[in-house]
């Protein structure tokens, strides 16, 4: 089987990827062996496409990580998802790193338990800074006095609006502002 001549290899065409403009489904189809094929995924593989993809992974990999390290109060695990040098003063109702730190640890350690769990998030990535709304729905129950029956139980949901910054190959958060709903 004759191949096209823009499924050729790049050296034909001094590196020059030709075979780009055309529709994967359609070139994969008239390729004839493994090898052309292969040829093809690899000279067509978008880097940025994959880059936004991985960072997509890695700052949802972030908000996991700080709503188990909260759950647990674990104060050194919600530090290490911000970025303390970087946060400036905020606009726009964000509160900056260490006073959201500061203020979520006091709340959570009047707590018996809690559970906070992203239910979908909206991403916008430029470049090294992100920024972030997810839903977000949280359960948790306040510490009892002693001798004290009930305790009170809470559901609280709303949005996180984040702002990230890249800090070499990971992200941290800078800022946070929560939108309580209904």
């Amino acid at each position: 089987m004759n191949m096209p001549h823009m499924m050729r290899g790049p050296s034909q065409y001094g590196g020059a990827n030709i075979a780009t403009s055309c529709k994967r489904e359609w070139s994969l189809k008239f390729m004839s062996n493994k090898l052309d094929r292969l040829w093809w995924l690899m000279t067509n593989t978008f880097p940025a496409d994959v880059r936004r993809g991985d960072d997509h992974d890695a700052i949802a990999a972030l908000l996991d990580r700080l709503c188990v390290a909260m759950d647990a109060v674990d104060e050194a695990g919600i530090r290490a998802c911000f970025a303390f040098e970087q946060a400036a003063e905020q606009s726009d109702g964000m509160i900056a790193s260490e006073a959201f730190c500061a203020a979520a640890l006091d709340v959570l350690r009047g707590l018996e338990w809690s559970h906070h769990r992203i239910e979908e998030s909206s991403m916008l990535i430029q470049g090294d800074a992100a920024s972030v709304s997810s839903r977000f729905l949280s359960r948790s129950r306040s510490k009892t006095a002693q001798g004290e029956q009930d305790a009170s139980e809470t559901v609280l949901k709303g949005i996180y609006h984040d702002r990230l910054i890249r800090q070499g190959s990971s992200w941290k958060l800078t800022g946070r502002r929560l939108e309580l709903r209904p």
